[in-house]
Parts: structure tokens; C-alpha cells; sequence
């Protein structure tokens, strides 16, 4: 899997959001999501990177349950 799909996703977000800085990006563990790619993007757009503990799949589970009701 490569990087491509999320930094065109971030790029997009933040093209029509235009966030300020303190964005708090959050993402499982994913190759994607830990490539350099991503996070030089991450970086010159001044967002935090947060991520899932090892081998703590439940960490997202309160925000995957949120999503799932909308």
C-alpha cells in the first residue's frame, strides 16, 4: 500500500477546510500513514500526528463507532 491515497486525502482536506495550525490528524498504524510522505506533509501543514498504540486496535474504536452512527 502506498502513501498516495491519504496525502492526496489531506491535501484535499486541507485545500477546502484551510485549517490553522494545531490540527490533530488521527490514523491507525499503516504503513501509509507512517511513510516520510505523509508525514513531511503533516509537517508543513503544522498538524500533529497522532497514532494508535502497538497492538491497541481499540484506540479508535470510539471515533470508528461515532462515524459508523452518522
Amino acid at each position: 500500500m502506498t502513501s498516495r491515497l491519504v496525502v492526496d486525502g489531506l491535501e484535499m482536506a486541507v485545500g477546502r477546510r484551510l485549517p490553522g495550525d494545531g490540527l490533530v490528524a488521527h490514523s491507525d498504524r499503516g504503513s501509509q500513514f507512517a511513510s516520510d510522505h505523509y508525514r513531511r506533509l503533516l509537517d508543513r501543514h503544522g498538524t500533529a500526528c497522532s497514532m494508535s498504540r502497538v497492538a491497541q486496535c481499540w484506540d479508535n474504536s470510539p471515533v470508528e463507532s461515532f462515524f459508523a452512527s452518522l
